[in-house]
């Protein structure tokens, strides 16, 4: 119902067009038609008015002019010429054909001869003209302005004319080309085409050019032959799982582009042209197996010695007049230039007026792909590919703080037949530049990963930090959807794609600290790997992983230097306490004579005691190490330490791995050892104070002794407390994971030198989370102790309930955990006996709490000392395991 209320409101006009969609535009109506803007809809035009070129409006036909009083309102009156003048271009007034120009009946306008444009000329008369008022009969005279003009013609220069002569023509044209004319024959666009018209000039692809300059500039290395083919050497296959490669041998863009560039720039100078042949090699990834590169680089080496180098970037590859594509200098010494960057960089101090930043800011020069600057723009997220928020993009910024930006990219995107799914960075080309404290652009060199030189090898594939093998380049792309164009001379023309995609995979800013200069840098390096996918491997697959990061680097000799010297330190101070220990362990007596035995004894304490004390020790040697890198990153304003990168460090780490491997290896046997050999082989010993008392045995007959229950119940309790801990596993879990997850501590180890408790796009460092890490367990922990020992008064701890256990239970417990050593709890009952009823046992503690009872304790010294370390004679030891070994009564724990 009220879809039918809706349709009856709506205009009758609106009824019988389509829904509105957003294809609707002036492009869909017929040739009948206009576009009306408030309908967004198509209407004929009014009786004999006719749509107007753009179609936005309905204007008077051929031969009529517009009436003066309707010429503000959208529906003009039409007032027809008469058969000897033709209406103006503006159809207010009928004008006169004066030869040269000729009256043409069928487009009721005048026509000029070949090479000749219609001029109007209209000039203003005055006319007095008489009327007679109807009331009075009173003649009134008045005068009147009257528009009079003609139409004649006026020569074009040679080759601007664009005819046809069978149409009025007001505009004298020259081709958009140098070297091309009009030819006298009529387009499908009902106009003369150009084409080169003398022999000196040869069409190129579309684009007249001399044969002269083709011959001087393009030799037969050069040939657009040669240079149309773009090899894609890095195409992903079977979803990306495997590289292939692609050829494409006719490259409609290079067809269009090469020629025309490859003379302006040669031969001309032209800078744009220059440009334009910059971006090419740009396009084939700066192979100098390629025509594009070869000749840019052939270019610049030969041109004259007075061209002068720009002298703030001091290199050979910068001509006054010409892009700067390579670099002459080699990579090394471009990589490690002090002083370049004058700027000094800190963790969180700034001063602007002394040149310290805690921020790094870039810019970017823009080009399009046909030589058109496009200005400066600041880096933002131009390198990212991926969605990235404005704190993200602020953390970037700051010094110190490696980015890891991963993410899925949909290529379709950059196939795409709308142009608002096509990321802003398509087909862009970028050059990049550091700005430093006084306002210089310090340029930032490329590293194309995926470049080949001459002979065909890749020297940038070399994973090194020192960069001496590289080539450095200046000018890169993210998004390439034109190099690859194929299907004719007019597809790059028309905007078609790429048959092959190329994008960049992962893209790295690397900055490296000068280690001769505190808190001054080197120049940046951009590294981009770049990955293909063709068309139909899009359709396939359309998503792609690409990467952003940037690295900080720092020269780790020192750090490297110092660390072994604490490593060969702390390896000292292990044997010191092995030898120590070893040497205490020799002088305790031993009940053995057997020197043998004794010999291979001390090889197994020597192996225990090594990596049990290594364990410990370097443990906290790994906590300090971690804690140092954690102090000075994180706790400091300047800068006195860079967390060294995974992939650049790996000296270090792997230092680090192979030390946290062999502590927990070493801990693992030393903890197994000891709950095999020391805790399950301590001997017990339960000595039962309880006198012997007579009772009836289950055969009723008469059987003296004690029970057996006191001394299993005691055993059960010894038992549990093996399991026993103060910490509580569960909450040292449950905590941890509250404050590393919940309270965003984890992020506390990421690369940035802030402390951040949320995802900033930061790496975690492992090292650094480790430090972290063991901190906050022996904090939680401790904490748990401290806490235990406070409510012990009112809860006590299971082993003082065990001593008081004992005295209940009147049995004495001696065990031993040495050959000599040992320990004794003292369990005699102050009141004689246990066997009682629970009455009495109520009465006799009731007894001992007024203080009449006898002591607990051993010694009057102190009564209330119920456990003692003690010592063994080595006869009464020796008795003691004669008697064990005899009745075989070995009591398991």
């Amino acid at each position: 119902m009220a879809a039918a209320l809706l349709l009856l409101l709506l205009p009758p006009s609106t009824l019988a067009q389509s829904y509105l969609t957003p294809a609707n535009s002036a492009t869909l109506c017929k040739a009948t038609e206009y576009f009306d803007s408030t309908e967004l809809a198509c209407l004929p035009c009014p009786g004999l008015l006719t749509p107007s070129s753009d179609k936005s409006r309905c204007d008077c036909p051929k031969g009529y002019i517009t009436d003066q009083s309707s010429r503000d309102k959208f529906t003009p009156t039409c007032t027809e010429c008469t058969q000897s003048t033709v209406p103006s271009q503006n159809k207010t007034v009928c004008l006169k054909c004066v030869a040269p120009a000729v009256y043409d009946s069928n487009q009721r306008d005048c026509v000029c001869n070949s090479e000749s444009r219609l001029v109007e000329s209209v000039h203003v008369t005055q006319q007095t003209v008489t009327t007679t008022n109807p009331d009075t009969g009173e003649q009134v005279q008045t005068i009147q302005n009257i528009q009079e003009g003609v139409k004649t013609c006026e020569a074009c220069t040679r080759g601007a004319f664009q005819g046809p002569t069978t149409r009025p023509v007001y505009t004298c044209q020259t081709c958009p080309n140098e070297g091309e004319f009009y030819v006298n024959v009529v387009n499908s666009q009902g106009v003369y085409p150009c084409q080169c018209l003398t022999t000196d000039w040869t069409s190129t692809y579309g684009k007249c050019m001399l044969r002269t300059d083709i011959t001087n500039a393009l030799t037969s290395q050069y040939q657009v032959e040669i240079a149309r083919t773009v090899n894609y050497d890095f195409v992903e296959i079977n979803n990306g799982g495997s590289i292939g490669q692609v050829s494409v041998q006719s490259s409609d863009t290079f067809n269009y582009l090469y020629n025309d560039a490859a003379v302006g720039c040669k031969e001309y100078g032209n800078p744009q042209k220059c440009q334009v042949l910059a971006n090419l090699c740009t396009l084939q990834l700066y192979s100098e197996k390629s025509a594009a590169c070869l000749l840019f680089q052939d270019i610049v080496q030969n041109l004259p010695g007075n061209t002068t180098i720009n002298p703030f970037y001091q290199d050979n590859g910068w001509r006054a007049g010409f892009p700067w594509l390579y670099y002459q200098r080699a990579a090394g010494e471009v990589l490690a230039q002090s002083n370049k960057v004058k700027m000094r960089v800190s963790f969180g101090y700034e001063n602007a007026k002394i040149g310290i930043y805690n921020r790094l800011s870039f810019k970017v020069a823009q080009f399009d792909l046909e030589g058109g600057f496009l200005g400066f723009a600041e880096l933002k997220d131009q390198l990212t590919i991926c969605q990235t928020s404005s704190e993200e993009l602020e953390n970037m910024k700051k010094f110190g703080s490696s980015i890891d930006k991963s993410c899925t990219f949909d290529l379709s995107r950059l196939t795409s037949s709308n142009a608002f799914d096509h990321p802003s960075t398509q087909n862009i080309f970028y050059e990049l530049y550091l700005v430093d404290y006084n306002g210089d652009l310090i340029d930032v060199p490329v590293l194309v990963k995926n470049m080949q030189d001459k002979v065909g090898n890749r020297p940038n594939l070399d994973d090194s930090t020192d960069g001496n093998g590289w080539r450095l380049v200046r000018r890169f792309f993210v998004f390439d959807t034109k190099s690859g164009v194929e299907g004719g001379t007019d597809k790059y023309v028309k905007g078609e794609v790429s048959t092959v995609i190329r994008y960049a995979k992962s893209i790295t800013l690397r900055v490296k600290i000068d280690p001769d200069n505190e808190e001054m840098i080197y120049t940046p390096l951009l590294i981009i790997n770049y990955r293909e996918r063709s068309k139909t491997g899009i359709q396939t697959n359309p998503l792609a992983q690409v990467t952003y990061s940037t690295e900080y680097l720092q020269d780790n000799t020192k750090l490297i230097s110092t660390l072994k010297g604490l490593l060969v330190g702390a390896l000292i101070l292990l044997g010191v306490l092995v030898v120590g220990q070893l040497i205490v362990w020799s002088f305790l007596p031993q009940l053995s004579d057997d020197v043998q035995a004794r010999c291979q004894y001390t090889i197994v304490k020597f192996f225990i005691t090594t990596i049990h004390t290594f364990s410990s020790l370097f443990f906290w040697f790994l906590v300090i190490l971690s804690g140092y890198w954690f102090v000075f990153f994180k706790m400091q304003e300047r800068v006195y330490l860079l967390l060294p990168e995974v992939d650049h460090g790996s000296s270090i780490y792997y230092s680090f791995d192979v030390l946290f491997g062999l502590v927990i290896v070493t801990k693992l046997i030393s903890v197994l050892f000891k709950i095999y050999f020391d805790q399950c082989s301590f001997d017990i010993f339960l000595i039962d104070w309880e006198k012997p008392k007579k009772r009836r045995g289950y055969k009723n007959d008469i059987q003296e002794g004690v029970n057996a229950w006191r001394s299993l119940l005691l055993l059960n309790e010894f038992n549990e407390l093996q399991t026993y801990k103060i910490i509580s596993v569960e909450f040292n879990l449950i905590a941890y994971a509250f404050f590393m997850e919940g309270l965003g501590w984890r992020y506390i180890s990421t690369f940035n030198p802030e402390y951040e408790t949320k995802p900033g796009g930061s790496k975690e460092n492992y090292v650094v989370c480790f430090f972290v890490t063991a901190i906050v367990m022996y904090v939680i922990g401790i904490c748990q102790h401290v806490i235990r020992y406070l409510i012990k008064i009112w809860k006590p701890l299971p082993f003082e309930e065990f001593t008081d256990l004992c005295a209940i239970c009147n049995i004495s417990v001696l065990m031993f955990d040495n050959e000599f050593k040992g320990y004794y709890i003292h369990g005699r009952s102050p009141y004689g006996q246990a066997e009682v009823s629970s009455s009495d046992l109520i009465k006799s503690l009731e007894y001992e709490s007024t203080g009449q009872a006898q002591q607990r304790g051993l010694t009057p010294d102190d009564p209330n000392l119920q456990t003692f370390e003690i010592f063994m004679p080595q006869n009464m030891l020796g008795y003691y395991k004669d008697q064990r070994e005899g009745c075989s009564c070995r009591i398991p724990h």
